[in-house]
């Protein structure tokens, strides 16, 4: 509200060194206070102020933050295990725990409206959440379905596409596969929407980067341009 907060590190020092700037105009920056955590792992916008995920004792404890100016922050209780959350535009918030999502509309009264499958090697997780203008998405290896390599050597994990436009009802779909490379795992790594259209980044074999181009709302592997 009334300006922008960026978040960073110094070059050169760790998690330890996380500074915090306030701007009212994007020219101008003065440096704020940010609250007493080690580890800063996400900042969100909020309707009326900003919500922060930090991590204290070594990272091994979840801490949660609002605060409606950027500069004075208020230490929130009683929320759920959450790595990382999103806003949509009407202000209800989705977030992700490790294999489980949860959704609110205060940041305090948590429902949570969709867990994973019991993977068989016990590691599957979401990776990240954000609302692209249009529907929340998130993806990560939580279904425990597998894809062989395309060099015939082993398998690798298949990462379902989840949307949802109320953050409490997800539809599952298939991402993109069998791209080339012999890992045919693709890591997926951010979406916007483009009018009736998706625009998906995603990391692919060999250290790769790609843009899929997909319709919305829901994506498949038959219907991606590359």
């Amino acid at each position: 509200p009334g300006g922008l907060l960026a978040l960073g590190v110094f070059v050169g020092q760790d998690h330890a060194g996380h500074r915090m700037w306030r701007s009212s105009d994007g020219k101008t920056w003065a440096p704020v206070a940010v609250p007493d955590v080690e580890l800063v792992n996400v900042l969100v916008a909020i309707p009326g102020g900003y919500w922060l995920i930090g991590h204290d004792d070594g990272g091994s404890e979840d801490s949660f933050w609002r605060s409606t100016n950027g500069r004075s922050w208020e230490r929130l209780g009683g929320t759920p295990w959450l790595r990382d959350a999103a806003v949509s535009d009407g202000g209800t918030v989705a977030a992700i725990g490790i294999s489980d999502i949860w959704a609110s509309d205060d940041f305090e009264t948590w429902e949570q409206v969709w867990r994973g499958p019991e993977t068989s090697d016990g590691e599957g997780e979401l990776h990240w959440i954000e609302w692209d203008g249009a529907r929340f998405v998130t993806t990560g290896n939580v279904a425990d379905e597998y894809l062989d390599r395309l060099d015939g050597v082993g398998s690798c994990p298949l990462e379902p596409w989840l949307t949802s436009e109320d953050g409490r009802a997800w539809a599952e779909s298939t991402g993109p596969d069998g791209l080339p490379g012999p890992d045919r795992e693709t890591y997926l790594l951010g979406s916007a929407t483009l009018g009736d259209r998706t625009v998906m980044l995603a990391s692919i074999a060999e250290g790769k980067t790609a843009a899929y181009l997909m319709p919305s709302p829901a994506p498949s592997a038959a219907t991606m341009d590359q």
